[in-house]
């Protein structure tokens, strides 16, 4: 495959460029927004969108390089930006859009950004407003149908991004990324002296979440759902990536998560599969009974961090069926599918996506049961890359997490080497 053709499959712009040219009326997300209105994105919204933001950003003096913040909840909007930011080879770096205070202006004093996009509900805030405005930050702001409805007050001045958006579509400002090694997302991290360090994701990364969603089980007449934030690996994986390149038929992202309404909004919007987490999948199931539990399409759930003690009971009680998997931004990947592995096991490297270990605090390879860190090595590496995690490996070679106490859902369990850098896990 020439370099080319390897850009097209992995850039988000040039995904998007390929949808828009091939079929521009076809649905890609729906973004659900009770009680609003949903709104629903074409291919074609992608590319026009994209453009239109890339042009506003082009003209403020943003060259490639130059980080943009995005600091949004859930909107088409936070898509739009990223095939702006794909288009002009900028990288993405996610902000907590609840951040406020002197945790914003933590952020942006450690966030190398050159620019900001942000919503009403964000700048209306006179905590967050004054950082901003203090940072000297360029800003586009997204005036919201939540925002609209609450008649939020903010201050003017801003990029307005509606406006932008509104306005007719210009000349293609052509496809600037042209090394797939050049970052993509720029996501804060820990290094070794505690300091904050930023961990560049580079567009050949594509390729590992483009493989996701057949490790994991996703058919071609999937609806993909998600209410997990798109700052997070974890959608981008699941929901976001698979609708862009047809893996699934399109997704459905909530603005954000409910628990009591996730299997109405799954049977509305036709949903087959739901990315879930340890701590949500125990909160849905913390729920009276109801005629709910089944009265939705939903056929897989993708989980990170099923409690091993309720797996097939939440099976049985739903009627889906659960695929367990671990990812990191930096090319870790281990996955169960659904009925193939031991229950409660994360599951084992897919064949080729490259190697994982257990080791003690000495670097040494554990056996079989024992406790230790989960390290891994990419395909043709040849240094073993630390994730933190503290895991056992039973005698098959599947994985599972060691919890620091029997109900203890999550992935995320004590460090062996807290000195150590920690990847972004794309999964939890």
């Amino acid at each position: 495959m020439g370099r080319d053709s390897q850009l097209d499959q992995a850039v988000l712009s040039r995904i998007v460029a390929a949808e828009a040219s091939r079929s521009p009326n076809r649905l890609v997300y729906i973004f659900e927004n009770a009680p609003h209105p949903h709104e629903r994105v074409t291919a074609g919204d992608l590319a026009r969108a994209g453009n239109q933001i890339a042009a506003s950003f082009m003209a403020a003096g943003l060259r490639p390089g130059d980080p943009v913040a995005v600091m949004l909840r859930n909107h088409p909007e936070f898509i739009h930006t990223m095939v702006a930011n794909a288009k002009l080879g900028l990288p993405t770096v996610p902000v907590d859009h609840r951040a406020r205070g002197e945790r914003l202006a933590w952020l942006l004093a450690y966030t190398p950004c050159s620019a900001l996009v942000t919503a009403d509900y964000v700048v209306a805030d006179p905590s967050a407003a004054t950082v901003i405005a203090d940072s000297g930050v360029p800003t586009w702001v997204l005036s919201t149908p939540e925002g609209r409805a609450e008649n939020l007050d903010y201050p003017t001045g801003w990029h307005y991004l509606n406006r932008i958006l509104l306005g007719g579509a210009g000349p293609d400002v052509g496809e600037h990324v042209t090394d797939l090694g050049a970052p993509w997302l720029l996501l804060p991290t820990t290094g070794r002296d505690g300091e904050v360090e930023f961990l560049e994701v580079p567009w050949e990364r594509m390729a590992l979440l483009r493989a996701v969603p057949g490790w994991v089980g996703y058919r071609p007449d999937d609806v993909a759902y998600t209410g997990l934030t798109l700052a997070h690996g974890n959608a981008l994986a699941l929901t976001a990536i698979p609708a862009l390149t047809r893996a699934v038929h399109h997704s459905v992202i909530s603005r954000w998560f409910t628990k009591r309404r996730l299997w109405s909004i799954c049977a509305e919007f036709g949903a087959t599969t739901w990315a879930s987490v340890g701590e949500i999948a125990s909160a849905v199931y913390s729920l009276p009974s109801s005629d709910a539990d089944r009265a939705h399409p939903v056929r897989l759930v993708v989980s990170s961090g099923m409690p091993a003690g309720v797996w097939r009971a939440f099976e049985q009680r739903y009627g889906v069926a659960v695929t367990e998997w671990y990812g990191t931004m930096e090319g870790a990947f281990a996955c169960n599918p659904a009925g193939t592995g031991p229950i409660g096991s994360f599951g084992r490297p897919p064949a080729g996506v490259g190697e994982m270990d257990v080791i003690d605090g000495a670097g040494r390879p554990v056996p079989a049961r024992a406790v230790g860190e989960l390290v891994f090595r990419p395909p043709g590496g040849h240094a073993w890359m630390p994730t933190g995690e503290t895991v056992t490996r039973d005698d098959d070679g599947w994985l599972y997490a060691a919890y620091r106490g029997p109900d203890e859902p999550s992935l995320r369990a004590t460090h062996i080497d807290t000195a150590r850098p920690r990847p972004k896990p794309l999964s939890a």
